[in-house]
C-alpha cells in the first residue's frame, strides 16, 4: 500500500457524534485517501468542513465526485466508499450513513 494511502480511518478520528454512530467526523491529510468501506449498499450524506476540495468515490474504482469547501451531497453508495484529500490543507469531513430501504 503507498505510503499516501491508509486502510481504514483511526479511532480519534471516527468517534461517532450521536448515540445510533450514524454520524463520522475524518480528518485526512493532504494527498490521502480515507477507505471507508466495502462491499456496503446504503446511502450517504457527505459534508466538507475543510478549506479544500475532497473527492468522494461511492463505487469501487469509480469516478471521484468533487465536493467543493462548504458543499454538501446525498448520494447512494454502490459497493465501496472512500474520500480522498485532493487539496494541500487538511481536510474535515462529516459523513451520515443512512440505510437503503425497499
Amino acid at each position: 500500500m503507498s505510503k499516501n494511502k491508509r486502510k481504514a480511518p483511526t479511532n480519534h478520528e471516527t468517534a461517532p457524534e450521536s448515540p445510533s454512530g450514524r454520524f463520522w467526523t475524518l480528518s485526512i491529510e493532504p494527498a490521502q485517501t480515507a477507505y471507508i468501506a466495502d462491499n456496503v449498499w446504503l446511502y450517504v450524506v457527505i459534508q466538507n468542513r475543510g478549506l479544500g476540495m475532497i473527492g468522494v468515490s461511492i463505487r469501487r474504482d469509480g469516478d471521484l465526485m468533487k465536493i467543493l469547501p462548504g458543499g454538501l451531497r446525498a448520494m447512494p453508495v454502490s459497493n465501496a466508499l472512500s474520500v480522498e484529500n485532493m487539496s494541500n490543507k487538511p481536510a474535515l469531513v462529516k459523513i451520515e450513513f443512512l440505510p437503503r430501504s425497499k
